[in-house]
């Protein structure tokens, strides 16, 4: 089986870290984004999606919405 790469490692982990957030928040995508100031696709690609990476940006506006 081939191992990750660095970059999938960082995607695995974000997702889910995203899902665990969306899970204990009782959020869904629209909700977190509405809450960020930014789209559902940022959470949903972005984040949570396995081939699309968020930008730094977007995600400081995503933590910074669920307080983490």
């Amino acid at each position: 089986m081939q191992s990750l790469t660095e970059d999938e490692k960082i995607r695995e982990f974000l997702s889910n870290w995203g899902k665990s957030v969306l899970l204990v928040k009782g959020w869904d995508a629209q909700t977190w984004a509405n809450k960020a100031g930014t789209t559902p696709t940022n959470v949903q690609r972005g984040l949570l999606g396995k081939k699309n990476t968020i930008t730094l940006v977007n995600l400081i506006k995503l933590c910074q919405a669920a307080n983490v």
